[in-house]
């Protein structure tokens, strides 16, 4: 049965979508307000996934399943296992495809949700030079509009604006070390406008 519903999925999901482990439960575990409690689902079968397991074998393969797990924060990444049942979405894609172009392979978001596996997006993946971000660190010039919560301060009309401020109290459980903690200001002040 499980054969025939993956296919059914296949038919109008992206493969991503379709489960790679089935369980059987009698119900799905609920929460007090009805909601379905998925802390309280079984866990997946992480023997079925040893198994499965197949090493990277090429230099591509090698610096993708690499990338692949220090975005996913996963074990080892096996060439065939789907980026998306792993765990990946959208957001993640954009990472991998930044840090594999900062490797010097060339991907695009697209080719990752075609080709969802390591084993096939280092067969489409283009190799060059590694990519260094290059980050205009000049003052910015020109005119700013508002940015949301300075509209709102402006918008509360108050009769002396001058005088308003917010604070914030930071305790650290270390002691900190006042130079450090200057030269890191320094060197944030020094990044950004």
């Amino acid at each position: 049965w499980q054969a025939q519903l993956a296919e059914h999925l296949r038919r109008g999901l992206p493969d991503y979508m379709v489960p790679n482990q089935w369980l059987a439960l009698d119900s799905l575990p609920l929460s007090p307000n009805g909601k379905l409690d998925r802390k309280a689902l079984p866990r997946p079968d992480q023997t079925v996934k040893a198994r499965d397991y197949q090493a990277p074998a090429t230099p591509t393969e090698i610096a993708l399943a690499e990338i692949w797990q220090a975005v996913l924060g996963a074990g080892p990444v096996g060439v065939t296992e789907n980026f998306f049942a792993l765990g990946g979405d959208s957001i993640m894609s954009i990472q991998v495809v930044s840090r594999a172009r900062q490797a010097g392979i060339h991907i695009t978001p697209k080719a990752l949700f075609q080709h969802q596996t390591v084993q096939r997006l280092a067969a489409v993946a283009q190799l060059g030079e590694a990519v260094v971000p290059r980050i205009d660190q000049g003052p910015v010039t020109g005119s700013a509009p508002l940015l949301p919560f300075q509209q709102w301060f402006f918008d509360q009309r108050m009769s002396e604006p001058q005088h308003w401020n917010q604070s914030l109290l930071l305790r650290g459980t270390e002691t900190v070390d006042a130079s450090a903690l200057e030269q890191a200001l320094l060197a944030l002040y020094a990044q950004h406008d």
